[in-house]
């Protein structure tokens, strides 16, 4: 495997353009200059070597001539290798594992997944399973340079599951048994799901959006990364971000509920069926609302005002500039984002503002190869 056979100590520059490669895509090599505030003899020299190991090479092109502006050649495209190694991404959702294998360019070449009932997702079911996923995604291919696997709970630094509330998991030394499984193939790294979508959103360049934005993963349960800086902030034992674990006033008017448990994708269908509507997906609740059917609305304005001020605090607390949202809950987010806004700016601390709110486009495989482009980050810098 390439990355085993050339392995080598990069030196500052020729880690610099690895890592403008994987975030910016191809450049040439005036591009890379600029970029980086170097010398072009120097580009030119790191290039060269980056070439010889193997880990970039000249852009290919379809056989046609690009367009030509003005005089003179167009500049040679460079960019980052994607045979050079591979990477696993894995998304092990509530009732379903997803797994991708991508080049180093993190396009993916294979996708599998399989739906697993919750109640057999335990512990030793799931390391075999996972095992048996990771040797089917990369079969007929070099075994990868790594594997990032990303789970709907809170994971301490170590690869500890502490706690996976929704399928009732706690303190499973996860990474532990996985390494005992197949972690010859390559590192394996484990990390929560929101984490995982905040640093794919951050190392790809597509949120330059201020000193702090919060990340949001809507699915069966609410996650969140918070970046403040560009860098996003796990906590002491990289456990922060759990917001799915903020208490909320409860819908029945008494006490208060986590957040999970108001607005999770598994919260609101469960109460829907409690109220006697036949609905099991994301697309089943659209229906409902839209439908207006009598005795539903109470369900969606419950979900609205949980969201509210749960978003609220959040944005108080961190001064956000924004807030992005992916996931599968997305979908019903979108039909209620105009209240939902309302709700929040109205709880808003005096002097500040709604922070921008954007809604990322449903890609089943967004947590999968965020995975990958966090392994790929962490690949390139230890070459």
């Amino acid at each position: 495997m390439p990355q085993q056979t050339k392995r080598r100590v990069l030196n500052q520059t020729e880690e610099s353009i690895l890592l403008s490669l994987a975030r910016d895509g191809t450049q040439s090599r005036a591009d890379l200059a600029r970029r980086l505030g170097v010398m072009r003899s120097t580009v030119g020299t790191r290039v060269n070597n980056l070439m010889s190991a193997g880990l970039i090479r000249q852009q290919k092109t379809n056989g046609t001539a690009p367009a030509q502006q003005g005089v003179g050649r167009p500049p040679a495209g460079i960019e980052l290798n994607p045979d050079y190694c591979r990477f696993v991404g894995v998304d092990f959702g509530v009732g379903y594992v997803r797994a991708v294998l991508t080049d180093l360019q993190c396009r993916v070449l294979r996708m599998i997944e399989t739906e697993i009932p919750p109640v057999e997702q335990t512990p030793d079911r799931m390391a075999d399973l996972l095992q048996d996923m990771v040797s089917r995604v990369y079969r007929e291919f070099d075994p990868p340079t790594g594997i990032s696997i990303a789970v709907p709970g809170i994971v301490r630094k170590d690869g500890v599951v502490v706690r996976l509330p929704l399928i009732g998991w706690r303190n499973v030394a996860f990474k532990a048994m996985l390494d005992e499984r197949f972690g010859w193939i390559g590192p394996i790294e484990i990390e929560n799901d929101a984490n995982v979508f905040a640093r794919g959103e951050l190392l790809t360049g597509n949120s330059d959006l201020g000193a702090s934005t919060i990340f949001f993963w809507l699915d069966s349960g609410i996650g969140a990364g918070i970046a403040l800086n560009g860098a996003l902030h796990t906590g002491a034992r990289g456990l922060a971000g759990e917001v799915g674990h903020m208490y909320v006033r409860s819908p029945s008017g008494n006490g208060t509920e986590r957040l999970d448990d108001v607005a999770g994708k598994l919260a609101v269908v469960a109460r829907c069926r409690q109220a006697g509507f036949d609905v099991e997906t994301v697309e089943d609740l659209i229906q409902l609302f839209h439908a207006g059917t009598p005795g539903s609305a109470q369900v969606f304005d419950d979900w609205t005002e949980a969201m509210a001020e749960a978003l609220s605090s959040l944005v108080s607390v961190f001064d956000a500039n924004a807030l992005i949202f992916a996931g599968p809950l997305t979908r019903l987010m979108r039909v209620l984002q105009s209240d939902l806004s309302q709700r929040i700016e109205k709880r808003l601390i005096y002097g500040s503002r709604l922070p921008r709110i954007l809604i990322r486009n449903e890609d089943t495989t967004r947590i999968a190869t965020s995975c990958v482009v966090t392994m790929r980050e962490r690949v390139l810098t230890r070459l």
